[in-house]
């Protein structure tokens, strides 16, 4: 029942495993250094996840939904990192900016 505000500003970004229950995560990537393909593994149960990332990385999703989802609004872009983006949805949701 309670948020979490994940910045990684000016670091080298290698992945991470976000967990919403009951609750709500907010990751901020887009002053972060992704210097190749990554990976996060997302999970939002009775709650939510919401990714920011930089212009120039490609995302692509993964995900198991039950009465919840994944929405990826980013542009797709070719010869730049990708971050992949595994995850699951019960109840709640992952919102990709």
């Amino acid at each position: 029942f309670s948020g979490c505000n994940l910045n990684y500003a000016g670091e080298v970004f290698e992945g991470a495993e976000l967990t919403a229950t009951f609750g709500a995560v907010k990751c901020d990537l887009r002053n972060a250094i992704i210097e190749k393909d990554c990976a996060i593994q997302v999970s939002a149960i009775f709650g939510g996840v919401d990714i920011f990332v930089p212009g120039n990385v490609d995302v692509k999703v993964n995900s198991v939904s039950v009465f919840g989802g994944i929405s990826n609004k980013t542009a797709v872009h070719s010869n730049v990192p990708t971050i992949y983006i595994s995850g699951t949805c019960l109840f709640g949701g992952v919102d990709i900016k």
